[in-house]
């Protein structure tokens, strides 16, 4: 008798005319051929048990009976049962014709839900049509249709299920998602949909996977009939020796934002920035070309926009220990108009060199900022230059946790800056400095945590006094994660606070929170960066514009103190969440801003969940709520 698997090849690769039956406890069918274990051919005159059986794909097909019992259709496991089928191989494509089954693509046994049909044609790593369907929960039918069409694939193009919401201002609101996955790194997402207020709808989602490393995520949210529209998200995409990259959020105006988005951590939003750039870089060196559009959207005050070009080059050169970058841009100023060009020229020197056990790092930088001359002003120039030395002794030992260390830098440096009779750029100004500064840090890494805490105190020789202390930490463990930055005056007089922290593990029960506070000022040099860079003077809200893609960076123009603080509760397959905006600011006139409540249950299989978003905020009516059902790619 012929060994099993070419047993299986003759008989695909030579139709019978007699029936045959097949049957198997499993059933892997590809596009390549079929893969079967514990098989039993049923010949007119003859039987054929095997444990495993391979057949390539080289016949036209199976002329009889295809009992299955457990089947994988290419891709992921897909279960399914069927009277009577059969198997072409042949042709472009395989197929599976079945009478009377049913089929999941939850890929366990006794599926949550599964689909039944009168008749059926299937094709591996593709989908089914099926005639006479009937979605089931468990053995409970649900819905019929005369035919249907069930992808029996991840990523496969076809509709999802409708998305139902309430918007607390502007009531009913649905939606039908349409999912097309042309290719494997690349699918979009529409859903048109209608709303009390403003009417039809259409939102989108496009995604995207160049490289494991180079890929994003845009959404986007319109309103074509009342002219909105809302965009956010960002990624890169590498073209030839150039990378494609986006980030930010946009809106056509403040009321469209706060319409189209949800929770009040992104309605409350004072800063929209979306950036668009294109750039080719290399070791030593970068150029590219960048439009950055950024939106102020206060509540109650006028609107108001400016997109804003700038092009850069980067040049870097490394001389023995030593390294000498040269960066340039050109650029217009914000709110500046088609006049407002500014062009800047930053050069910096720098080594790294050892004297026993002491790290020396000096430092040389100088920076130009240009304003040419336009019609009602004339050219204008801002020049700084800074010379700075760094000096780090340390010391680590290891012990049977891990690894501590300690170290000591003392630093200093010198800047002088000539401000110039023109400045657009009310953030970024140039200024003197004649300051002496100490850092002490400690660290420990451990196998599954590491911990780290700086503490820099100086003089500040301009203002004849202490410079301003700042202290930074940082914990990170399953347990326990936290950043915080604290900068305070001389006289140890607090100024500023960011906080972000974690209680619990990442992917279990947790408590988190962040929170921002600071003290107002109409120019604050302590929120400058210290150590060897070119100090400038800063704002607070100033500062924010930097944060914006933090939602838990709240922004105004200072006093700042607002805290996000939220739990997350797993118990088993259902998930609570909850999050809470204070905002604690001496000018606020509610401290609770809003609060949002999440609850998502995942059925056996990971095959459907049911999602429900709660959100309120102060000075909305009622609350927002959303209501997402996922049954695989149905």
């Amino acid at each position: 008798m012929l060994a099993p698997p070419l047993a299986l090849l003759v008989v695909l690769a030579a139709p019978p005319a007699p029936p045959v039956e097949l049957a198997a406890e499993r059933i892997e069918i590809t596009a390549d051929g079929v893969d079967a274990t514990a098989l039993r051919l049923e010949l007119p005159a003859a039987r054929l048990d095997a444990a495993t059986a391979r057949g390539a794909r080289t016949a036209a097909c199976i002329d009889g009976r295809l009992r299955l019992t457990d089947v994988r259709l290419g891709g992921p496991t897909v279960r399914a049962a069927a009277d009577e089928a059969r198997l072409c191989l042949g042709g472009p494509a395989v197929e599976v014709e079945a009478e009377r089954l049913w089929v999941s693509p939850c890929g366990c046994d006794d599926p949550p839900w599964r689909v039944s049909a009168r008749a059926a044609r299937m094709t591996p790593g593709d989908g089914a049509w099926l005639t006479w369907p009937v979605l089931r929960a468990g053995e409970v039918p649900i819905l019929a249709a005369p035919v249907a069409y069930v992808p029996l694939a991840r990523r496969q193009t076809g509709f999802l299920l409708p998305r139902l919401g309430w918007d607390g201002e502007d009531g009913l609101y649905g939606s039908l998602p349409f999912f097309w996955a042309p290719l494997g790194a690349l699918d979009l997402t529409l859903a048109p949909g209608w709303r009390a207020d403003p009417g039809v709808t259409v939102d989108g989602r496009l995604r995207w996977a160049a490289t494991p490393d180079e890929g994003g995520e845009i959404e986007a949210f319109t309103a074509p009939l009342a002219g909105e529209a809302v965009a956010r998200g960002g990624g890169t995409l590498p073209v030839g020796p150039l990378r494609l990259a986006t980030d930010g959020r946009w809106a056509d105006a403040g009321d469209s934002w706060r319409r189209h988005t949800r929770g009040f951590i992104e309605r409350n939003r004072r800063i929209l920035r979306a950036d668009l750039g294109v750039a080719s870089t290399a070791d030593d060196l970068g150029l590219g070309i960048r439009l950055r559009r950024l939106q102020f959207i206060p509540p109650d005050a006028p609107e108001s926009a400016a997109t804003t070009p700038l092009a850069w080059l980067h040049v870097g050169a490394g001389l023995g220990p030593a390294r000498l970058t040269l960066d340039g841009a050109a650029s217009q100023a914000w709110r500046a108009g088609p006049d407002g060009e500014v062009f800047d020229v930053a050069l910096r020197a720098s080594a790294n060199e050892w004297l026993g056990p002491i790290a020396l790092r000096p430092v040389l930088a100088a920076r130009t900022r240009v304003h040419p001359a336009t019609d009602s002003e004339a050219a204008a120039q801002s020049l700084a230059g800074m010379a700075g030395l760094e000096a780090t002794v340390a010391l680590q030992r290891r012990y049977a946790a891990g690894l501590h260390r300690l170290a000591l830098t003392l630093d200093g440096r010198w800047a002088a800056a000539s401000p110039g009779d023109r400045v657009l750029d009310h953030a970024d100004r140039p200024r003197d400095a004649r300051d002496l500064g100490a850092t002490l840090s400690t660290g420990f890494a451990g196998e599954a945590w590491h911990a780290r805490m700086a503490l820099r105190a100086g003089w500040d020789a301009i203002a004849a006094g202490p410079a301003p202390i700042w202290l930074r930490g940082r914990i990170d463990g399953r347990w326990v994660g936290m950043t915080l930055d604290a900068a305070a005056d001389g006289g140890f007089d607090a100024k500023a606070l960011w906080l972000d922290g974690r209680l619990g593990p990442a992917d279990g029960p947790r408590v988190t929170v962040s929170g921002v506070w600071a003290r107002m000022g109409a120019e604050l040099p302590w929120l400058a960066p210290v150590g060897l860079v070119l100090p400038t003077r800063q704002v607070p809200w100033a500062h924010a514009i930097d944060e914006s893609a933090d939602p838990g960076r709240w922004l105004a123009e200072a006093p700042i103190a607002g805290v996000t603080a939220g739990a997350t509760l797993p118990l088993g397959p259902l998930t609570l969440g909850y999050t809470a905006g204070l905002d604690l600011s001496p000018e606020s006139s509610t401290a609770l801003v809003g609060q949002i409540g999440t609850l998502d249950w995942r059925g056996r299989c990971d095959c459907w969940s049911v999602g429900l978003w709660l959100g309120h905020e102060a000075g909305r009516a009622t609350p927002d709520v959303m209501l997402e059902v996922t049954l695989g790619r149905l």
